[in-house]
């Protein structure tokens, strides 16, 4: 029968069918309610069981989010559309008496089945419909009758180049007889029987026995061999270069090392612990002891990662450790076949190791021993847009407890909230040491109001250049960090200081020099390099800010003999740029790596010996709760790629104010003092982690409208907390403008709820927001735990 996660195609409205999943039975219907019958069944196989069900339910009533979008934010579109339902007949030999006792349809669909020469390969369901006159509906209920009599099979078959992609193979059938083949299909033949597997791949058969594939089919059609078609599963790891590595020895681990990893194993299931070690502390090398630890238990291992580029990156350490054929990828840029195959052979239980981003979260992992999250600080672990707005260290806490797992939150720069957590946990876990008694890079500050006074000129310091130089003259690397994609930040009127904005969002255009053109990074509008002022038709621009593309330049300006690699946004838009670009770097084919703050993570190249940090207050100096913490960890992060082999590493960061606290905190490298710190402004304020932050968000082409829609909505929640005496606990903020006050045309307002009251609370506020009914030109949502104010 039907199961629970069967996707099914069902009627809704006029001669429409939607997918959806079977998600529970019921016996009793509410008066009113006209029940529809299932159209069809779209796979035998269910897509998830109860338990994940309901950890999934769990994410819906935790995020306010229906369902049914969580369902599909879990699910690879693709994984259902193309799959094929067909039938195959068992039996021809029935009894009349068995045959006149079967109603008229059902006699109907098996005289077709058996005058068709299909039906021992499969006849599609719906193409069954279509032949027989039968509405799909009476086809499936007369199917069901003949498979349970065991008069057919019911198969699900993947189509090719849908999603799941099939490779024609070639299998050889015992010898007979066969008179009517020629001397040259006798020869071929004989040349089939010689080679070294009696199945392969029909183009590999065709070249080996010398012949081509139409000559092949001839011998099929004589019943010589079979040409058959199998799943051809595409190299789920995506790096070739890694086929058939050199297993490396693990290294032996050191005190705090052992300590960490006996910590994790001894730990009760569902528990979370928080690893706490300094840059190149080796982390990663903890994570494939336990890893190691979870295979011999039979159990499988999910490590999850912030960046796609970082997720192949630690697939090579993964696979020079436990090779290939156990390993998966798991990431946006994977196309939509190659998300069906590896997710296909996750839940089949082939692949014990996931690495991916925070979607692979919901991957079907079977027996989960451990969920490894690799710098767990970082904010991309949290999804701002769409809904769900799931944070991926809370869905993995709690999966933990419902599979019996441990969760491992791997950091030098831990969340506020994460350490807080932890410290009232017992549960941190310190590598306060480099590996191998290597020390930490020595940072230095430039003063750059200095430099400009004494007319400096350009972005980089004297002191900047200098080291370049003498890094590259060593045979040594660098990186250079500048948070800031594009040529230049910012275009200005010299005659009228009108600043050039996106027509549709209320921030700054960005002009790309390589395709003369500005773009918003918001809406990505884009329009040709402005000639003149719109608002006073002046010609005098002036482009002025630093991207990392003018960076680039400026660079090759000063070290003409320097090779340079850039890696932001702009080169990310080819598939897989962001491995090429770290081998090609990894490899030394390149000096310098200039990047946005995707250079900043996990990167563990020896030969950098030189980090230099341009701009380094734009790191911290937004309107956020949270800037301070994201600049502080960006900067030490950064900080910590140089110095990781034998030679010291340097950094050298370049601030307008580098007395800054923040900053002063991050050339000491000095978390625990940068965490009281900030602990005591989290306090004062009232923000994580001593609340619970909620995020109502409304926008609209219409401000009054807007802003009226939002006075309403704060007002009601209010009256509701009051009613509930919670008003004291629960802190409603706004509405107001959002910082960024609109994009794509629409305004934006927010307004803040600090909650102090745990779960009661939460679901009130939950419940309020899944009641309102905004008009139907106002785009409204909630962000649970949220991390911004932007």
């Amino acid at each position: 029968g039907i199961e629970v996660g069967t996707p099914v195609s069902v009627p809704f409205g006029r001669m429409k069918l939607i997918t959806g999943y079977v998600v529970g039975f019921s016996h009793y219907v509410e008066p009113g309610i006209r029940v529809k019958e299932i159209a069809d069944i779209l796979d035998e196989q269910p897509l998830f069981d109860v338990d994940f069900l309901q950890f999934l339910d769990w994410v819906a009533q935790y995020y306010a989010t229906p369902l049914m979008t969580v369902l599909s934010t879990a699910l690879p579109t693709s994984i259902v559309q193309k799959t094929k339902r067909e039938v195959i007949l068992e039996s021809v030999t029935l009894s009349s008496e068995y045959t006149y006792s079967l109603p008229r349809h059902v006699q109907q669909i098996l005289a077709y089945l058996k005058g068709s020469a299909k039906s021992h390969k499969g006849i599609g369901i719906r193409y069954l419909s279509t032949q027989t006159g039968l509405p799909l509906r009476l086809v499936n209920q007369s199917l069901y009758k003949l498979r349970q009599d065991g008069l057919v099979r019911i198969q699900s078959r993947t189509k090719a180049g849908m999603g799941q992609k099939t490779m024609k193979w070639l299998r050889v059938l015992p010898k007979s007889e066969n008179h009517s083949l020629t001397k040259r299909q006798g020869e071929i033949l004989d040349r089939l029987s010689q080679l070294p597997s009696p199945e392969m791949k029909l183009t590999d058969a065709s070249t080996l026995a010398q012949t081509t594939t139409a000559t092949l089919q001839k011998l099929a059609d004589q019943g010589c061999i079979e040409i058959f078609e199998a799943p051809e599963h595409r190299d789920r790891l995506l790096v070739n270069h890694f086929s058939a590595p050199k297993l490396s020895t693990p290294l032996i681990l050191n005190e705090e090392q052992e300590r960490a990893v006996e910590s994790v194993l001894s730990a009760e299931p569902g528990a979370s612990r928080l690893l706490y070690g300094v840059t190149g502390s080796g982390k990663t090398e903890v994570y494939l002891s336990l890893t190691q630890s979870m295979l011999a238990e039979g159990k499988s291992i999910l490590v999850l990662v912030p960046e796609i580029s970082l997720t192949s990156h630690l697939a090579k350490r993964f696979i020079e450790r436990f090779g290939r054929e156990q390993i998966a990828l798991w990431h946006s840029q994977l196309s939509a076949g190659e998300k069906v195959d590896t997710w296909r052979r996750i839940h089949n239980g082939d692949l014990k190791i996931m690495i991916g981003a925070r979607s692979a979260i919901f991957t079907p992992i079977q027996n989960l021993g451990l969920i490894i999250l690799d710098e767990a600080h970082d904010g991309s672990f949290k999804q701002d847009s769409p809904a769900p707005r799931y944070h991926a260290v809370t869905l993995a806490k709690e999966m933990a407890k419902r599979y019996d797992a441990k969760v491992l939150l791997g950091s030098a720069t831990p969340d506020v909230e994460i350490y807080y957590q932890a410290l009232q946990d017992k549960a941190v876990l310190r590598l306060d040491k480099r590996y191998g008694g290597r020390s930490l890079a020595e940072v230095s500050l430039v003063d750059m109001r200095q430099t400009k006074a004494s007319g400096g000129r350009g972005t980089l310091s004297a002191e900047l250049k200098l080291a370049l130089e003498e890094t590259l003259h060593l045979g040594q690397q660098a990186i250079i960090l500048l948070n800031r994609r594009g040529f230049y930040t910012l275009i200005v009127c010299n005659e009228c200081e009108e600043v050039f904005q996106c027509p549709h969002c209320a921030v700054a255009l960005t002009y790309h020099r390589y395709r003369e053109q500005v773009r918003c990074h918001y809406c990505g509008y884009e329009a040709e390099k402005p000639a003149f002022c719109p608002k006073c038709a002046s010609f005098n621009l002036q482009f002025t800010g630093m991207g990392t593309q003018r960076l680039e330049e400026e660079i090759a300006q000063c070290l003409p003999d320097a090779r340079i690699l850039r890696l932001d946004s702009d080169v990310m838009q080819k598939k897989f740029a962001h491995r090429e670009i770290f081998d090609a770097f990894d490899r030394h084919e390149a000096d310098i790596l200039i990047g946005t703050q995707m250079v900043a993570k996990g990167l563990d190249i020896a030969n950098v010996t030189l980090v230099g940090v341009v701009n380094a207050d734009t790191a911290f100096s937004l309107p956020d709760y949270k800037a301070a913490e994201r600049g502080f960890q960006l900067l030490t992060q950064v900080a910590g790629r140089a110095g990781r082999g034998d030679q010291k590493g340097r950094v050298i960061v370049q601030s307008l104010q580098p007395s800054h606290p923040v900053i002063l905190r991050a050339q000491a490298q000095d978390y625990e003092g940068f965490y009281q710190d900030e602990l005591v402004r989290r306090q004062e304020f009232g923000f994580p982690p001593f609340s619970q932050l909620f995020r109502m968000i409304a926008s609209c082409t219409d401000e009054l409208k807007l802003r009226q829609f939002m006075d309403v909505l704060a007002i009601s929640l209010k009256h509701i907390l009051e009613e509930a005496t919670l008003q004291q606990v629960v802190q409603v903020l706004g509405p107001a403008p959002c910082i960024i006050t609109r994009i794509q045309g629409r305004y934006r307002y927010h307004m803040m709820i600090k909650n102090t009251y745990g779960d009661v609370a939460h679901q009130i506020i939950t419940r309020f927001f899944k009641g309102v009914e905004p008009p139907q030109d106002i785009n409204f949502f909630l962000d649970v735990d949220a991390q911004s104010f932007l």
